[in-house]
């Protein structure tokens, strides 16, 4: 009897470390593709994205000389639109730094 507890134990101490380096390489794995840019291939190109929540985002997709509006849900893709490339803006937001947004809320309380 105590060679099947041990057995059983030791299976189970197996199954669970195996779980646990399976569940740490898909976490790395994701990690690693969500923080590298995506390699560019083909004549896309996205120019701007726009995050509305958590599943909702906009973006601004390039093909050739025209613009794509796309709007992503958790529906799917959705064309809200297109205009041609030099129609779009292309400004660039100011950089703030977190050090500068707290330097502006303390200078407006006082």
């Amino acid at each position: 009897m105590r060679g099947i507890m041990t057995t059983t134990t030791y299976l189970l101490q197996t199954a669970v470390s195996v779980a646990v380096v399976l569940a740490m390489g898909a976490l790395a794995a994701f990690v690693l593709r969500r923080s590298q840019a995506p390699e560019r291939r083909g004549p896309l190109e996205r120019i701007a994205a726009l995050p509305l929540d958590a599943r909702r985002a906009i973006y601004l997709v390039g093909i050739g000389d025209q613009v794509i509006v796309v709007g992503a849900s958790e529906g799917g893709l959705t064309k809200l639109g297109e205009m041609p490339r030099d129609q779009v803006p292309m400004t660039e937001a100011p950089k703030t730094s977190f050090g500068d947004l707290l330097l502006r809320l303390k200078g407006a309380r006082s």
